[in-house]
């Protein structure tokens, strides 16, 4: 019984999906103790049919359809039902009240109610216990071991199985005491009749609520992914993946960023090699209307590792503080104005007077709105106009291009004799969606 509704699940989970990493088994149903507690009750039922893995699956199941049979034979179909059911129900709960991990799956919380019922019937009824019980009790047992010997060890749920054997035991116990064994499973009644059917309809009811709840699932994993940022312990890696994630929510609350852009923070400086971290931690001060420190940030990114998915950000970045507030400028000489323009072939950049020393200059070329370039200069000190050939990608489209100067910065003490342009090329086709986000409210 049990182990087709196993089967039948995973089933269905590879059908919708190939994937089994931790995102796609939140969205599809994971015991998430945050998202259990905000009302996604269905997830002590779901939880149970989703696993991790083949691998995964056949340890439950087959331990399942040799242990439930006999169980089966003994309590009688709407008995063992009513195990199940609890035992599943139980163990989820415990998982929710007391387990450390982020978030659990699998139907080992039914295996261990049915190893608590064959623990009932081998010890307090051992003396009516009915044939075949001999490898059920070896299961049992080995189970039992390998839960306290390495229980501890990997990422196992031991609140999950601790509290599916104890809800299958006392169910059991309940079902069983006071009762023969002998022709117990042929024994029925209304009240057992109903109390399997109402066992049977709340399990439903509950995956018939996850399917419904299943298409949103960019709500669901956002709301996972701040609740493991805010509970920490995750490494770099990790980190930087969930806080990227993050600051892709269209809708996400100020606190859960700011949460979020710390921690990213704090890792930041310890792993400069990791350049997305630097990104992301970019993009979160973005989304929090941060400007000026997500170009300061962003052109870290680009400067340690240059990328155009960084360079079509900085750019983003840029404009939209160019568009509220002007070029950003930074440095005590750079309030002077400059004009660029593109000219028979050659980009043409004038300076209202003699340009600082160390000055450097971004601009964002423009095609019907959509940026297509970011351009770098390095000005010569005391020069008043540059001129520079225009590359390529320019000279194409040349009579339809908008130069906008997005940052003017002169805290360099480099002298530099000769100008210098370094262009990175954007496909407007390809912008990054965070910068089609709007900024956090809360």
């Amino acid at each position: 019984m049990a182990t087709s509704l196993l089967l039948v699940g995973y089933a269905v989970q590879l059908a919708v999906t190939s994937r089994s990493d931790e995102l796609e088994l939140v969205r599809l149903g994971a015991n998430v103790p945050e998202l259990v507690r905000a009302g996604e009750w269905f997830r002590l039922a779901t939880a149970t049919l989703l696993h991790g893995g083949f691998v995964h699956l056949a340890s439950n199941a087959l331990p399942l359809l040799l242990m439930g049979e006999y169980l089966e034979r003994v309590l009688g179909h709407a008995r063992t039902l009513l195990v199940l059911v609890a035992a599943a129900l139980g163990g989820a709960i415990g998982s929710l009240l007391f387990a450390n991990a982020s978030m659990s799956v699998g139907g080992s919380t039914v295996v261990y109610g049915v190893v608590g019922g064959v623990v009932y019937l081998l010890t307090l009824r051992h003396a009516e216990r009915p044939a075949g019980a001999a490898l059920p009790a070896a299961i049992a047992v080995a189970l039992i071991a390998r839960e306290l010997l390495f229980g501890a060890r990997g990422p196992v749920d031991r609140a999950a199985h601790a509290f599916g054997f104890l809800t299958g035991f006392a169910t059991t116990t309940a079902l069983a005491h006071g009762r023969p064994l002998a022709g117990l499973a042929a024994r029925r009644s209304r009240p057992l009749a109903g109390a399997a059917a109402l066992g049977a309809a709340l399990f439903a009811a509950l995956l018939v609520q996850g399917g419904v709840r299943a298409g949103d699932e960019s709500a669901v994993l956002h709301r996972w992914i701040a609740a493991r940022i805010e509970r920490g312990g995750l490494g770099a890696i990790e980190l930087n993946n969930h806080a990227y994630l993050l600051a892709l929510a269209p809708e996400i609350d100020r606190s859960q960023l700011e949460l979020a852009r710390d921690r990213v923070a704090a890792l930041s400086t310890k792993h400069a090699d990791l350049h997305g971290l630097v990104d992301t931690l970019a993009s979160l001060h973005f989304r929090l209307d941060e400007l000026q420190r997500a170009i300061e940030v962003e052109r870290g990114a680009l400067a340690s590792a240059p990328d155009a998915g960084y360079a079509a950000k900085l750019a983003g970045f840029e404009l939209a503080l160019e568009g509220t507030a002007g070029a950003y400028r930074v440095g005590i000489h750079s309030d002077f104005e400059l004009t660029l323009r593109l000219v028979e072939g050659v980009l043409e950049l004038e300076a209202g007077r003699p340009v600082p020393r160390g000055t450097l200059v971004h601009a964002c070329a423009l095609t019907a709105g959509r940026t297509i370039a970011l351009l770098e200069f390095r000005l010569p000190t005391g020069a008043r106009t540059v001129r520079l050939d225009a590359p390529p990608e320019l000279l194409v489209i040349a009579d339809q291009i908008q130069l906008v100067v997005t940052l003017v910065d002169t805290r360099s003490d480099e002298a530099v004799a000769a100008p210098a342009l370094r262009i990175w090329p954007i496909d407007p086709s390809a912008s990054p969606l965070l910068l089609a986000l709007p900024p956090a409210k809360g």
